[in-house]
């Protein structure tokens, strides 16, 4: 048995507590945390993050099979790498930092390409692409400001409109989601203040909720600021009761 305090550090541990048939509450998975891939699906190998990221050759001995205690090591190196360097840290998906492999066959660490806002909104809609699914980002003139560097997450949208007013956007959205298999609106309501920004949220979400597809996810995000929590709610459309 395991303490239900204590943490569980592996690679793909869900195999091993599936063999197991046990559950754990608290579990750091060195295949989830570390993403060189870019692609959520894709995990790399305990071998390959340890060479990559210690230095370290591990699983060599071929047909001899590993070495649990030369893995759970690795593992175990590799949970403090990322507790000391950050959440981003060996993620390509979150825009942090990869080692590369120099002209000398050093691997060290170099820039990431894109930041990690680009690397987010890419993979959503290069993942909702290779679905044969439809994105389409709705967006009234202040918010689209925010998008202008994003040019790989744009490359995939099927549609884009921009040159809007807040109304303007939420009609639009409105249409898109008939048409559409993801529709993104975005809306600045910074100029309101109070109990009229309240109103105005609620408006508008009713409006959207309204053209959301039975068995459809309907999204509302509010964002933050440096001195306020942003929220977040979530919904899935069903029929209404006869």
């Amino acid at each position: 048995s395991c303490p239900v305090i204590a943490s569980l550090f592996g690679q793909s541990l869900n195999s091993d507590l599936a063999a197991l048939q046990m559950m754990h509450p608290y579990v750091i998975d060195t295949s989830v945390c570390f993403n060189i891939t870019g692609d959520r699906r894709r995990k790399t190998k305990l071998s390959v993050l340890a060479h990559l990221f210690l230095n370290r050759t591990i699983q060599s001995q071929g047909k001899l099979g590993h070495n649990p205690i030369e893995d759970a090591q690795a593992a175990m190196n590799l949970v403090v790498l990322k507790l000391s360097k950050g959440l981003e840290f060996g993620d390509v998906v979150l825009g942090g930092e990869v080692p590369r492999m120099d002209d000398a066959g050093v691997y060290t660490i170099s820039k990431p390409n894109m930041t990690k806002h680009e690397n987010l909104m890419t993979s959503l809609s290069k993942t909702v692409g290779e679905h044969q699914k439809t994105v389409a980002l709705v967006c009234d003139e202040v918010s689209a400001e925010g998008y202008e560097d994003f040019v790989n997450f744009k490359s995939e949208l099927k549609l884009m409109k921009s040159d809007l007013s807040n109304k303007e956007a939420v009609e639009a959205a409105t249409a898109a989601a008939v048409e559409h298999n993801l529709t993104i609106c975005h809306v600045n309501l910074g100029e309101l203040e109070g109990e009229e920004k309240i109103k105005k949220v609620k408006k508008f979400a009713k409006k959207l909720y309204e053209f959301t597809s039975i068995n459809g996810i309907f999204l509302t995000v509010l964002g933050g600021t440096t001195k306020q929590n942003a929220v977040a709610g979530i919904v899935i459309k069903k029929a209404e009761e006869n």
